[in-house]
């Protein structure tokens, strides 16, 4: 009897491995750009989800903000604690502390943009003027209020 014909060329184990291992490396190189750029991707739109809902947050801050300007009470009240204002029948007046400086959270005139006391014509005077006035300096946030109404009857507020 005849025995079956033997195959040529033989391929051994580690030749086998190898082709594999040729292969898989093949494979890596095509697709790792790919897979590097889906990877990148999925960051970018975390990210953007991530800044859509930050500016759905601010978004939602500012129209409380604008209801809450809505309100002639807390128009009211704003005009009375940051520009000192009173109304018809009051009597305004400031609360100064020892250093010459008034108490309360109202603005104060920032004197880095004041014009030099030099001879300017007055229109520097005034553009300067705008200039501060644009630019007000936080309050101290000092419990004692800036503007305390009183009554014309002549009594101290109680």
């Amino acid at each position: 009897m005849d025995s079956p014909p033997k195959p040529r060329f033989r391929i051994q184990r580690t030749q086998r491995l190898l082709v594999v291992a040729v292969a898989a490396a093949l494979l890596l190189l095509l697709y790792g750009g790919t897979l590097n750029a889906y990877i990148h991707q999925q960051r970018q739109i975390a990210q953007t989800k991530q800044e859509i809902e930050d500016h759905r947050e601010s978004i939602a801050s500012l129209e409380e903000e604008i209801d809450r300007w809505n309100d002639p009470e807390y128009v009211k009240t704003q005009a009375r604690e940051r520009l000192g204002w009173v109304l018809p029948g009051e009597t305004g007046f400031r609360v100064v502390g020892p250093d010459g400086q008034p108490y309360g959270g109202g603005a104060g005139i920032n004197g880095r943009n004041l014009p030099d006391r030099e001879d300017n014509a007055w229109w520097d005077t005034m553009w300067g003027s705008v200039i501060t006035a644009d630019d007000p300096e936080p309050g101290t946030g000092s419990s004692v209020p800036s503007t305390v109404p009183s009554t014309t009857s002549g009594e101290p507020p109680r």
